[in-house]
């Protein structure tokens, strides 16, 4: 699916996945607070924004290559730092948490409390390295291809854990009719999300990720930046 606003002096193509809330595909649609935050700053700039949607590894791989020229709502990596100029004002701060079924009372103050557990993560999401330091503690973790899989286990198992960006897991839970199944366990980390430029642009994508960072504090300091964003 292709989202594109209205025309301007020059386009934009950014690749997103399916990350609810900040950007999805609904109805044959692009939505979330994320793309009309983005669709702002574009307005300011004299861009046209244009949103492809693909599955997160995809997403990735063609703004590395250039075949795309952003990215949205990713986070900051030393692998993607390689070929990604990241905007220096981020969209928000999200929280990587684990959760489990709300019948699950066991109490956890750190991350190895849950030593020998059985955990669901989603294939090639980025959780950062705390965990990535402290996966071993799990008995056996379960990759899935999406949250909705993910959510869905955990509903069927719910001793289980999911690691999962806390507000996309909830918003998505709501929408498959699961809001009350879970808590909230531990938190991970809390983390900028930003939008980002192929550096295979050069200095265009230099420039772009700068300008960025420029409107996107603006916007904020004016108060049109949506709550779920700041």
């Amino acid at each position: 699916m292709i989202l594109t606003f209205d025309a301007a002096a020059e386009t934009v193509v950014f690749s997103v996945g399916n990350f609810e809330p900040y950007h999805y595909e609904e109805n044959g649609e692009v939505k979330g607070v994320f793309v009309e935050t983005v669709g702002s700053v574009c307005e300011r700039l004299d861009l046209t924004p244009r949103f492809i949607v693909y599955p997160w590894k995809r997403a990735i791989a063609l703004v590395k290559s250039g075949e795309v020229d952003g990215i949205i709502s990713v986070f900051h990596t030393e692998e993607r730092a390689g070929f990604l100029y990241y905007c220096p004002e981020p969209f928000c701060y999200t929280r990587t948490a684990i959760l489990s079924g709300k019948e699950n009372d066991r109490r956890v103050r750190k991350l190895t409390d849950l030593k020998g557990t059985y955990l669901y993560q989603v294939r090639g999401t980025f959780y950062g390295p705390c965990y990535d330091k402290r996966k071993d503690i799990f008995k056996d973790i379960w990759i899935c291809d999406n949250i909705e899989k993910q959510i869905q286990l955990l509903d069927k198992r719910p001793f289980h854990y999911a690691i999962a960006n806390e507000m996309s897991f909830r918003a998505v839970s709501a929408k498959l009719g699961l809001k009350d199944r879970f808590r909230t366990v531990f938190v991970v980390n809390k983390n900028p999300l930003h939008v980002a430029f192929s550096k295979a642009l050069g200095e265009k994508g230099r420039n772009y990720a700068e300008k960025f960072g420029v409107v996107l504090r603006q916007l904020r300091e004016e108060g049109q930046v949506p709550k779920i964003a700041k």
